[in-house]
Parts: C-alpha cells; sequence; structure tokens
C-alpha cells in the first residue's frame, strides 16, 4: 500500500487486516487517475490515424521516437517513480511505455524462463526494439470507417481461435461462454496435462 498506492508509513491504515467499505474508498479516492496513457493506441496506429483522418501525404517528422510516451508515472515492476535522466530506461515499441532497464532486464528474464518469449509489461505485445518501424498505412471504407488492423502490432495474427489466444485454458473460456461444461471444461484440462 505503501508502494503502490503511495500512502504514508504512518497512516494507521495499511497495518490493519482488514479495511471497512468506507476506508477502501477513502484511500481509492485520494489516488491520482494514472491510466491513461498506459492504454493508448502505439505511435504507428495514432500516426496512421491521423494521416487517414486529416488527408495529408506527408505525416510531420516529431522529435525523438514518435511511439515513446513521455516519461512520468511509476516503473511497473518496481513501482518507483520513472525520472528524465535517472535511471536508464528501455520503452515499448508498441505501446511506447517506459521501463527502468534494470526493471525490464528482470522481467524479461523471468518471462524466457516461465514462458520462452519477452513481451511488454503493459501491453503484452512480443518486445520489440524499434529498428523496425513499419509501413503506415490504413484502408478507409466507404462509409468513413478506418480499418488499421495492418498497422497495428495487435491484430496481426490471423488465428483468432480460443485455442490461440488462450492456450491450454481455452477450455475454460469455453465452459464460461456456456459451450462445454464445466466438468468437461476439468477433463480436457487434466488430460491436456498428462493427468489422467
Amino acid at each position: 500500500m505503501i508502494r503502490v498506492l503511495k500512502m504514508d508509513s504512518k497512516n494507521p491504515l495499511i497495518w490493519q487486516k482488514a479495511l471497512l467499505s468506507k476506508e477502501v474508498d477513502l484511500i481509492l479516492s485520494n489516488q491520482q487517475e494514472n491510466c491513461g496513457e498506459a492504454v493508448m493506441a502505439s505511435g504507428r496506429v495514432l500516426g496512421a490515424y491521423k494521416k487517414i483522418a486529416s488527408q495529408e501525404e506527408q505525416l510531420e517528422e516529431e522529435e525523438g521516437d514518435p511511439n515513446r510516451k513521455p516519461v512520468e508515472g511509476d516503473c511497473p515492476v518496481c513501482y518507483e517513480e520513472l525520472k528524465e535522466g535517472g535511471e536508464a530506461l528501455v520503452w515499448c515499441n508498441t505501446c511506447g511505455n517506459n521501463i527502468h532497464k534494470v526493471c525490464f532486464t528482470k522481467w524479461s528474464r523471468t518471462q524466457l524462463q516461465n514462458c520462452g518469449s519477452v513481451t511488454c509489461v503493459y501491453c503484452r505485445s512480443p518486445w520489440e526494439d524499434g529498428s523496425n518501424p513499419g509501413k503506415i498505412e490504413g484502408v478507409k471504407d466507404n462509409d468513413g470507417y478506418v480499418n488499421l488492423r495492418d498497422v497495428s502490432q495487435h491484430h496481426n495474427s490471423n488465428n483468432t481461435s480460443l485455442d490461440a489466444l488462450y492456450g491450454d485454458t481455452s477450455m475454460w473460456v469455453e465452459a464460461s461462454m456456456g459451450l462445454i461444461s464445466r466438468r468437461n471444461a476439468a477433463r480436457l484440462f487434466h488430460a491436456a496435462r498428462g493427468e489422467f
């Protein structure tokens, strides 16, 4: 509560084993809105949308990396404040969010051990170093809607099956959707692990 919610270490609420509803409301009401930039589309998607929406052929060159977000907020691993000129930072080419380089190294080691691939802490897309910015384009249909699927890193997979999206837990999604029973989901889950 001290690190994540930035509460004073002398606040008696942090030492309680349980909180009343009004105490939780009090704690949360004192928090700043902290998620706005973390859920924005990548710089490539925003750039493609601006190009199509304004009908401009050339986008102005921005200083630095256009995908990178301003250095602000907290590191998603250690919850310490991110500072320009402080600890070395890295950022995701997809979402542009910053993270301490040391923290990302720890995160990537854990990801490689557990999953076999490194993803962004924020957006979970495969980690990119920014050396391949890609092509900015989009398709505008007759109704004026813009499809930026080809620009977005998140939507490049053609396989959108439950198995591809959720892996070895897809049977639980099917059960929650009512497609199969929970009993069958449990059987499939254990069979996939060779536990039967």
